[in-house]
């Protein structure tokens, strides 16, 4: 619960507290927080990584990883991608796909590769990768918001039958709904993950995709005056 009067003091001990507060409510037993494993932003999980680099702190360390080893469970072995959450145990997913789950998942994957050199999280940027490239990207170089966890027209297969499907088995059917928004903060956000991913691989191709994203970022959405449209009106929807 949050104290009744604001705290007041240096940086350090405002940082302090709110580590405390992320230590107390995080659960070892399941390794993350709370009873859904919604992936939106990475930097709770971030914090512990960091921690254990920079203090030697092994039960920091040690969270830190435990919890990017069960967002491992939530990426699509077929087309790649970071599924939005698991409720109540890590793998009993929600099949919708949004793009800040993606790039909050490159940054996870990018810093525990980094971290302990385990291919399996090597891997997991590749998916996301595969993922994003192969259904997210538009063509004039930025990402859609979402991927729904609905196939319109589909009848007698539900969400779940639908994903254990191999790539073949779901091109049968039509692919999920998807929101062909293409927001800035969102892509700025991707841009950021790859990024991290070029840090920890080294592959230039992720540093290729952050650099094209940016640019169309700048030729689509800067304005005269140079600030940037979060939104610009499509008529694909």
């Amino acid at each position: 619960v949050a104290p009744s009067t604001p705290t007041t003091g240096s940086l350090d001990s405002v940082r302090q507290q709110v580590r405390r507060q992320l230590d107390r409510s995080y659960n070892d037993e399941i390794g993350g927080w709370g009873s859904a494993k919604i992936l939106e932003y990475a930097e709770a999980t971030l914090q512990f990584l960091l921690r254990g680099h920079l203090y030697d702190d092994l039960q920091a360390r040690t969270r830190g990883l435990k919890n990017v080893w069960g967002f491992t469970e939530q990426t699509d072995p077929v087309w790649g991608g970071m599924v939005y959450a698991s409720i109540n145990r890590w793998g009993n997913t929600v099949k919708e796909l949004r793009t800040e789950s993606q790039a909050a998942a490159l940054l996870l994957f990018a810093s525990a590769y980094q971290l302990t050199g385990d291919t399996l999280f090597r891997d997991q940027i590749e998916r996301i990768d595969r993922y994003l490239q192969g259904h997210m990207r538009d063509p004039g170089g930025l990402f859609y918001a979402s991927q729904k966890d609905t196939v319109p027209g589909m009848s007698g297969l539900d969400i779940e039958a639908y994903y254990a499907l191999s790539d073949s088995g779901r091109r049968q059917h039509v692919l999920p709904s998807t929101d062909h928004s293409t927001f800035i903060d969102l892509n700025a956000r991707v841009i950021e993950g790859y990024v991290r991913a070029f840090e920890a691989t080294g592959e230039l191709r992720f540093l290729r995709t952050a650099t094209d994203t940016a640019l169309a970022l700048r030729q689509e959405r800067q304005t005269p005056g140079g600030w940037f449209l979060q939104l610009k009106p499509r008529s694909r929807l």
